[in-house]
């Protein structure tokens, strides 16, 4: 918010203010008193944000009993599942317009995360995740618009290097799979870029790291499913997992 004040005589009177512009990202006009503007925009007075706040200690809440309970393996399902749907109720409280792409992505993982707890509904889980990150590409793409091209040749590439260096030999039925889905999270993650070139300052950090957190956790699954096992996989993976999807859906907020 940008407030242009007159004279310095009204900057603490608590009256609407003469020849002032309140200047902001909402649709409707704000008509009050300066405590009716401050109450608005005050982040301890805003109920949504309190809730959002509530919402992302209960994600973490859930996150590390998702990750330590081993020994009740439907619990944990459970517990994985409702940390996503944490983390979609976040994003549906504060999304708008196009926002509500990052709500579908979002639930789309959330369906992701079920089918990938079953052994047989690996390839279901992974087409779930792939369907989300279009999602949040587009997404981003309607909201940010298109980062320099120059992101999409580093990142695609690598990510492709990768996956014909380590992956290719191991993944059996699985190549061409993997191969497609390796190029939809390369988008996703090129399109976090976006803010960068935009004046998005909580942004330009927030969301290249969630992208790349995503790839990495993806990256470990895999090399687990395929190559080999991997010590303490489980934390690092659904750590930077969960870290990333809250990410994402706090991105609505800004």
């Amino acid at each position: 918010m940008v407030i242009y004040v007159s004279t310095w005589n009204h900057m603490f009177l608590n009256k609407p203010l003469p020849n002032t512009n309140y200047i902001t990202y909402f649709s409707t006009n704000l008509v009050g008193t300066r405590s009716d503007v401050e109450q608005f925009f005050s982040w301890h007075k805003n109920k949504k944000l309190i809730t959002t706040f509530s919402f992302s200690l209960i994600v973490v809440i859930f996150a590390i009993l998702t990750i330590f309970i081993k020994k009740m393996p439907k619990s944990k399902v459970i517990f994985k599942v409702l940390t996503t749907f944490t983390i979609f109720l976040i994003a549906l409280l504060n999304s708008s317009g196009s926002e509500f792409l990052i709500v579908t992505g979002l639930l789309f993982g959330m369906i992701g995360d079920f089918l990938l707890e079953f052994e047989d509904k690996f390839l279901h889980g992974m087409f779930s995740f792939l369907i989300g990150h279009i999602f949040y590409s587009l997404s981003f793409l309607i909201k940010f618009g298109i980062p320099n091209i120059l992101v999409f040749f580093i990142i695609l590439p690598i990510l492709l290097i990768l996956y014909f260096v380590i992956l290719f030999k191991k993944a059996e039925n699985f190549k061409l799979p993997i191969l497609v889905y390796t190029v939809a999270i390369g988008i996703m993650f090129s399109f976090t870029f976006a803010p960068a070139f935009k004046d998005i300052y909580y942004l330009r950090c927030m969301l290249p790291l969630a992208g790349g957190l995503f790839v990495f956790s993806d990256f470990l699954i895999a090399i687990e499913k395929f190559v080999r096992k991997i010590k303490y996989s489980e934390i690092i993976i659904l750590g930077t997992y969960f870290l990333a999807q809250l990410i994402i859906a706090l991105s609505t907020i800004f």
